[in-house]
């Protein structure tokens, strides 16, 4: 009975957005060679293959922003963001990138 009378008084209210893209900038080259012409997989994986290698700040500047989201119930305001961005290393700071489509989709 009491389970059922605090779900009547329990309210959630979603937050307006769940979600904050951050795309990281390719590096310059991507795959080295062996002699033999094989990919040489001792070297850290380039991002889109095997998966990202992310910096030290990338992440600190996620934690901050997720901190903040955590402690504030929404994200950063448009400016902090922006400024995250544009100081962290190696993330676009191009609000209109859209990343390209996997060339199995056309």
């Amino acid at each position: 009975m009491a389970k059922k009378a605090k779900k009547k008084t329990y309210s959630y209210v979603a937050p307006a957005n769940k979600l904050l893209s951050f795309f990281t900038v390719p590096p310059e080259h991507y795959t080295q060679f062996t002699a033999a012409g094989t990919p040489n997989t001792s070297l850290p994986a380039a991002n889109g293959t095997n998966h990202c290698n992310f910096s030290y700040a990338q992440y600190m500047s996620t934690a901050f922003m997720l901190a903040y989201a955590a402690q504030n119930g929404v994200f950063p305001d448009a400016p902090i963001v922006t400024f995250m961005r544009e100081a962290t290393p190696g993330f676009t700071s191009d609000t209109f990138y859209r990343a390209q489509a996997i060339k199995v989709y056309g």
